[in-house]
């Protein structure tokens, strides 16, 4: 069989075959982005809740501390985010939005650095029409060229923020 009559038999075949190809390699070349990776996780204090205040984290290396105003956190309406870190070099921060039971998209608003160790922004939650949503805001620090991470959850209906 030559390769002309090859193709001709088998291009649909080889056009999924190609389809499949490029987005299993936009996947793994994306999954950075969507995926938040992490060097090293840091936990916040156990009576951590976003809707009464903030939310920090200490290590050796220093604090991180998450703060979202107004309280508790709207819903569908924009918010302030506030992180305050004494971290050393940090380049960036970012908090990632997500869905714990439902994919509610990509939502991870980039900060700016507003004085030293003080990185502000605004985010919004969107509409969950099947009721009440756990949520994880993850706060994504690239500091001393290493990712850190602080994930902290949060209910999205107002009885459970009590």
């Amino acid at each position: 069989m030559s390769l002309r009559s090859f193709l001709r038999t088998y291009s649909a075949e080889l056009l999924i075959l190609a389809a499949m190809l490029a987005v299993g390699w936009l996947g793994w070349r994306l999954s950075p982005l969507l995926i938040p990776s992490s060097d090293r996780r840091l936990q916040p204090q156990p009576d951590c809740n976003l809707h009464r205040g903030a939310c920090v984290a200490e290590t050796e290396a220093g604090r991180v501390e998450l703060t979202i105003e107004p309280r508790p956190v709207p819903i569908a309406r924009p918010f302030r985010i506030e992180v305050r870190t004494s971290l050393p070099d940090v380049r960036s921060v970012e908090v990632d939005f997500a869905g714990e039971t439902m994919n509610m998209g990509y939502n991870r608003p980039r900060l700016a650095a507003t004085e030293p160790g003080s990185w502000t922004g605004e985010g919004l939650i969107p509409v969950c029409v099947t009721g009440p949503m756990l949520w994880r805001a993850t706060v994504l620090i690239d500091s001393s060229g290493r990712r850190l991470t602080m994930p902290v959850l949060f209910h999205s209906d107002a009885e459970v923020r009590r």
